[in-house]
């Protein structure tokens, strides 16, 4: 790192001096990385993935997979078999129901805290008082006392009215719909036949 010049004095050759300071520096830093790697401990760099001729990207931290609360499985025909139903099911009679709706519509969240979206299961003798279009786009209906529902789903054009059938559906957020003899009906939405 010394130069001696003609009179026998020896100078510091700086040039010289700051190369060999910033490979030293190079290989630490080096060093320190490929420990950090190498140790797992939490304060290692980030492994990143990269892509020739792109910039390397940081990989996106793995998130668990998301849960499924309370699902309805697709509708189906009477016909076909049942698939199971996730989660609770709450098996009420049509009056019960209506009257929770009932007593709650002033403040109708009160009912659909409890019910909206939910699974309910009931059984009721479907008479139809609906027109013929809806019942051949999958509708259905049971009417009694001034209650009224109208259930939904894939083969319920072939329901045939005045027979007793275990229906299992979902109550849909906004449940009051149409506005038929008795008043609004409450509506279930992707119902299944239960045997």
């Amino acid at each position: 790192m010394e130069t001696r010049t003609a009179d026998g004095t020896q100078t510091i050759n700086w040039k010289n001096l700051f190369i060999l300071l910033v490979v030293i520096v190079v290989i630490a830093a080096s060093g320190l990385i490929i420990y950090s790697r190498l140790s797992g401990d939490s304060n290692a760099l980030p492994t990143t993935t990269s892509v020739p001729g792109q910039p390397e990207n940081i990989a996106p931290p793995q998130s668990p997979p998301a849960t499924i609360v309370n699902p309805i499985t697709a509708p189906v025909a009477p016909s076909q078999t049942i698939p199971a139903v996730q989660g609770d099911i709450i098996k009420i009679t049509p009056e019960k129901l209506w009257a929770e709706f009932s007593e709650s519509y002033s403040s109708p969240m009160l009912a659909l805290a409890r019910y909206g979206g939910k699974t309910v299961e009931m059984t009721v003798t479907i008479d139809n008082p609906i027109p013929d279009f809806l019942q051949k786009q999958g509708a259905a209906s049971w009417e009694k006392d001034k209650i009224w529902f109208l259930f939904a789903g894939n083969g319920f054009e072939k329901i045939t009215p005045g027979k007793t059938y275990t229906i299992r559906g979902n109550i849909v957020s906004d449940p009051f719909r149409g506005s038929g003899k008795t008043g609004r009906a409450i509506l279930l939405e992707k119902c299944i036949i239960i045997p």
